[in-house]
């Protein structure tokens, strides 16, 4: 049964946090499901965010999508994830596959990440939206933060210039 926010006030319909409970209640409609196992390269991301937490993780950043024909185009993005608490800082840098038109790239992505970060560290991330546009990338961070292995829910949109 699909998360609706019809009977939702305005304000909430189109929170963040709406949009995640909705994403954790749907598990039904898996985000990337049916997505071509080996997409073809469309551009680069990079990112710079940070992340404050007290048993949920609030994530939020600015970022650059450069496409392969040398386009640019600015981004934010903003999440949440569960079981997560501490405070970092840190630059993602990586790869997009399966863009078919920049329009694609803006949405709702979800991926696994957990682990722990004392002082500074490096891990792996893998992002993936409903248009099946995946962002596979290098996260670079300071602080002190421990996650659980959990889903996140990020979601990206353009900004202008």
């Amino acid at each position: 049964m699909p998360c609706t926010t019809g009977r939702l006030p305005s304000f909430l319909r189109n929170s963040l946090s709406v949009y995640l409970i909705c994403l954790s209640v749907s598990t039904s409609q898996a985000l990337g499901a049916g997505c071509p196992e080996k997409p073809e390269l469309s551009g680069s991301v990079t990112f710079t965010g940070e992340t404050r937490s007290l048993f949920i993780g609030v994530r939020q950043g600015q970022g650059v999508l450069e496409l392969e024909e040398g386009q640019e185009f600015t981004f934010s993005a903003r999440g949440l994830k569960f079981g997560e608490t501490g405070t970092r800082d840190g630059t993602i840098s990586g790869n997009v596959y399966g863009l078919q038109s920049p329009d694609d790239f803006p949405g709702l992505y979800q991926g696994v990440v957990g682990g722990f970060l004392a002082i500074a560290g490096e891990s792996d991330i893998v992002l993936v939206n409903s248009k099946c546009v995946t962002i596979v990338a290098r996260v670079s961070a300071v602080g002190l933060n421990m996650s659980l292995e959990a889903d996140q829910a990020v979601i990206i949109q353009f900004t202008g210039d």
